[in-house]
């Protein structure tokens, strides 16, 4: 496969340029079927990101032989079934007997947004993709066990230290470890955007450093950039709200932060952000009758 032909179309896709990957792999005129493969696999996932399950629905056959293009279509499946805890349960062997690096990626993905990370460990364990690994870190972040995360790092950097998913995976390592490691994590985002182009996802990620260092001001710029692209970006209102409570020359950051959780919940009201507002709520209310 040369690396070369589809470059620009994994990196788009790292960097959060989701339309960008699929326009510029529409564009290449390959001849091998395994290009073709890598191809597609590329167009699909940033599909997926776009929100556009129903694509990969209706472009992935239900019988296809390729077990990447499988974990795709699964993807798409959890992303619109209406009983999501059976589909885990029917799709669980099938993870577990998935054979190709970037099939166990897609599955690992999967058990991600359902929430297990214990799970994408397992499928994980001992695959030799850049990608597997950037999956294993977001795991071990999210089971607070950043020192096994670390050592995950090191692993990814001696496969290939100056990749753009490595970069990226130490940004994330970075933020999560905090204190001095932030202007490190700032730094990475400013360099890809300065290297690519600035993405909703690299500024996102350039936000979050920012707050992080209480620098709410220079963040809303970053954010708003976001905002000006896609207004209805929960990530980027999420971060807004972040930064203003942040930024002590705001007189009335509380009346804002409710009206943006107003709107967050109305654009997507199964967030998690929105869930766990809406059941600190509750609690608060259970408390007050007592």
């Amino acid at each position: 496969m040369s690396f070369d032909k589809l470059f620009d179309v994994k990196n788009l896709f790292y960097i959060g340029n989701f339309q960008g990957a699929v326009s510029e792999g529409q564009k290449l005129v390959l001849k091998a079927e395994d290009e073709k493969l890598a191809r597609d696999i590329y167009v699909f996932k940033s599909y997926l990101a776009l929100n556009k399950a129903t694509i990969v629905l209706a472009e992935i056959p239900q019988g296809t032989k390729s077990e990447t293009l499988k974990g795709i279509r699964r993807l798409a499946e959890y992303a619109t079934s209406k009983n999501q805890p059976k589909f885990l349960e029917d799709i669980e062997e099938e993870a577990q007997s998935s054979s190709e690096p970037l099939a166990r990626v897609a599955y690992g993905v999967l058990y991600l947004q359902a929430h297990n990370p214990e799970k994408t460990l397992q499928l994980l364990h001992n695959v030799e993709h850049l990608e597997a690994r950037g999956a294993s870190i977001h795991a071990l972040l999210a089971m607070n066990r950043p020192d096994v995360a670390i050592k995950e790092l090191a692993r990814m950097s001696e496969q290939d230290e100056d990749a753009t998913l490595t970069q990226l995976a130490t940004a994330w390592v970075n933020m999560f470890i905090g204190k001095e490691k932030l202007k490190d994590a700032f730094y990475i985002y400013q360099e890809l955007i300065d290297k690519y182009g600035a993405t909703p996802y690299l500024l996102i990620g350039k936000s979050n450093a920012l707050i992080a260092q209480g620098q709410g001001e220079e963040a809303e710029e970053a954010l708003e950039e976001v905002l000006q692209r896609d207004p209805n970006s929960v990530e980027a209102m999420i971060n807004k709200i972040r930064a203003q409570l942040h930024n002590d020359k705001k007189k009335t950051p509380l009346n804002f932060a409710r009206k943006q959780l107003v709107q967050i919940a109305a654009v997507n009201p199964n967030h998690p952000f929105v869930q766990n507002i809406e059941r600190a709520r509750v609690n608060f209310e259970k408390l007050k009758q007592h």
